[in-house]
């Protein structure tokens, strides 16, 4: 008994002299902006960090900004450049990112090597009608759900993307005050 008690706390003492190094990345490091909304990493080990300014792909040494643009007809490459609105990363190993006007949703598909983008569209009943989105989780169906909002008309709806179909559908939501935790907490998915 009393060796056990002695293990005990011989291991608890040593386990506190244990130091966490931390390393900060900033500008002079790669990053387009000191601001980083949300981090994610994909299955080959990468970390994906969500700016205004871009996204940036961390291999451990290296940042590449990948800056998306509106300009492209090229549907595989990124055209959102604020990536504010969160980051998730499916079980499908691909990783979708929320954007801010003129907002949408990104997927990188890390096997293809290629985006999808989903952009809002108020006259197409298959997308997201206003320009920010904000990714909320995966569900056991795969679809993708997501708030948006336009902050001009005052007005959120809760998105659905069908990552099989990859049609969208939205559902009102009528509250005095916008809360994404107001929502999450009292969203009731199916």
């Amino acid at each position: 008994m009393l060796i056990g008690v002695f293990l005990f706390v011989t291991s608890g003492l040593m386990a506190q002299k244990e130091k966490i190094s931390f390393e900060k990345f900033g500008v002079a490091e790669g990053l387009p902006e000191e601001y980083v909304s949300s981090m994610v990493q994909d299955d080959q080990g990468f970390i994906w960090a969500t700016t205004q300014n871009g996204l940036v792909r961390f291999d451990g040494y290296q940042m590449k900004v990948i800056r998306g643009t509106e300009k492209t007809g090229d549907s595989t490459k990124l055209q959102q450049r604020n990536l504010n609105g969160g980051s998730i990363k499916s079980k499908d190993g691909k990783i979708w990112f929320g954007a801010y006007g003129p907002g949408g949703i990104a997927s990188y598909d890390p096997k293809k090597e290629n985006f999808r983008n989903y952009l809002p569209n108020p006259n197409d009943p298959k997308t997201m009608p206003y320009p920010y989105c904000a990714l909320m989780f995966e569900d056991s169906k795969d679809n993708i759900w997501f708030i948006n909002r336009s902050f001009d008309l005052d007005t959120t709806v809760i998105g659905r993307l069908d990552t099989k179909s990859h049609s969208i559908t939205t559902y009102p939501y009528k509250t005095q005050t916008f809360k994404i935790n107001d929502i999450l907490l009292n969203l009731d998915v199916l």
